[in-house]
């Protein structure tokens, strides 16, 4: 059947086959603009619009003066469902942490199964980071992102690790919303679910990270849309 697709439309998805022919890791470089011509039998304005094409799906990346390198975070933007556009915030939390209480326990079972030695050990002392910020009265949102990021990361699930950025731009707002009100209840329970990983109890895992989950959605509820 004949592709009635615009030719640089064509030429991104030969592209990607290119990619995935040669094999090309997240940070490599792609074949130079003038290769890329004449492997793909095109001129230099289709190429162009092609790679355009490709980086705003976050596929490739343009380094100024360096060339052009496949993205780390493959095909994945950072914010995929345009959530930095909605007006109202608080629904959005709401909504967004029913999502969560969908995936996120089951996450945390995961990794309790899959999580290497290493990872857990990266999860235990992100805990520890955690507590030391609170207690400081420092800004603790990137590190409760990554604390949150290596559990998904450790469930071996490669579906999961294309949806951590829905799960941490949640947490960023969470904190935003609630002000960080709930800062002992998120000390214990990551202490709880960091532990509950670590000794690879798969079902403890799941209900404490359950009850994280939930015990911020009662805040919020209480706060917020009584």
């Amino acid at each position: 059947m004949l592709d009635k697709r615009p030719l640089p439309q064509i030429i991104a998805d030969k592209i990607i086959d290119l990619i995935e022919s040669k094999e090309l890791l997240p940070g490599e470089r792609l074949p130079s603009e003038q290769e890329l011509m004449k492997e793909l039998s095109v001129g230099r304005g289709t190429i162009r619009e092609a790679i355009k094409s490709l980086v705003s799906r976050n596929i490739v990346e343009i380094r100024r003066g360096v060339g052009t390198f496949v993205a780390e975070k493959t095909g994945v933007v950072e914010d995929p469902l345009g959530f930095s556009f909605i007006n109202n915030k608080n629904k959005l939390v709401k909504d967004s942490m029913d999502v969560r209480l969908l995936l996120e326990p089951s996450i945390a079972k995961w990794a309790a199964r899959n999580a290497t030695d290493s990872e857990i050990l990266e999860i235990i002392e992100l805990s520890h980071k955690i507590e030391i910020a609170i207690l400081n009265d420092e800004d603790y949102s990137d590190l409760d992102v990554e604390f949150h990021t290596k559990i998904a990361n450790s469930s071996r699930n490669l579906v999961v690790e294309n949806l951590i950025p829905i799960l941490t731009t949640n947490i960023r707002s969470l904190i935003d919303v609630t002000h960080a009100a709930l800062k002992e209840h998120t000390i214990l329970s990551h202490k709880k679910i960091a532990n509950a990983i670590k000794e690879r109890d798969e079902e403890l895992a799941e209900q404490l990270m359950k009850e994280h989950i939930e015990i911020n959605q009662k805040y919020l509820d209480e706060s917020f849309y009584n």
